[in-house]
């Protein structure tokens, strides 16, 4: 039986000379081959082939960028930082047609708030506390996980997590359930109701996947999820 492919959304980096570059974390890279997976990077492009829907059998959604706010019918507020929307219009537009797909689907941090966004939801553009400084691979707080929620299988009822965002789910779109929240109320992750594989969360897995049980779970069972639909 052949490897399942997870296409991850690309993401554009600007470097010193301004010029815009597609990039990944080879952190997402390595989760996903670690736990199966083959992969197949996909560059903003404005016009998104069908055969990729044929070829990929999961997407995820990392983190990165802020969001425009006009995606969700708001003015910029001063604090949001640098957005580019011919990113957000590409991972929008992918976002939907994985959902009209019923692909499954994994969203992390930006990846999370671009599928609430997608499906009709709004995002608070700042808030304060949870952008951790220090090490990378630190944990910056606990987590509450509902119970009878697919994540609550895959990591009990709260678990510590790392944080880099300031911006995060505010209204959460039609179709979504919030299955984890920090102890100051935000959202930190969604599923999407009666979908073979639907989840976003607020943090950045990968990062610590090579310590976390619960990282790992998170990895694995998304591309279970891949596999079963080869």
């Amino acid at each position: 039986m052949r490897k399942c492919i997870v296409g991850i959304a690309g993401i554009l980096i600007r470097d010193d000379q301004g010029v815009l570059r597609d990039f990944i974390s080879q952190e997402y890279i390595r989760c996903l081959e670690k736990a199966g997976a083959g992969v197949l990077i996909l560059p903003v492009q404005k016009e998104i082939p069908e055969q990729i829907f044929a070829v990929c059998d999961g997407f995820l959604f990392p983190g990165g960028w802020d969001v425009e706010p006009s995606f969700y019918g708001q003015e910029k507020d001063p604090r949001v930082k640098e957005t580019l929307g011919e990113l957000d219009e590409f991972q929008l537009r992918l976002a939907r047609a994985v959902l009209e797909k019923r692909k499954p689907l994994l969203a992390t941090c930006r990846g999370c708030q671009i599928l609430n966004v997608a499906m009709g939801g709004t995002l608070l553009q700042h808030i304060d506390g949870h952008e951790q400084t220090g090490e990378r691979g630190g944990m910056a707080h606990r987590i509450s996980v509902e119970k009878g929620s697919a994540l609550h299988r895959m990591l009990g009822d709260g678990c510590e997590i790392n944080s880099f965002h300031h911006q995060v789910i505010g209204q959460t779109a039609p179709g979504l359930t919030v299955s984890a929240r920090a102890e100051d109320g935000v959202i930190e992750a969604v599923e999407i109701c009666g979908y073979p594989y639907g989840i976003g969360v607020q943090w950045h897995p990968e990062v610590t996947y090579a310590k976390s049980e619960e990282m790992k779970e998170i990895f694995e069972t998304f591309v279970a999820a891949c596999e079963s639909k080869i």
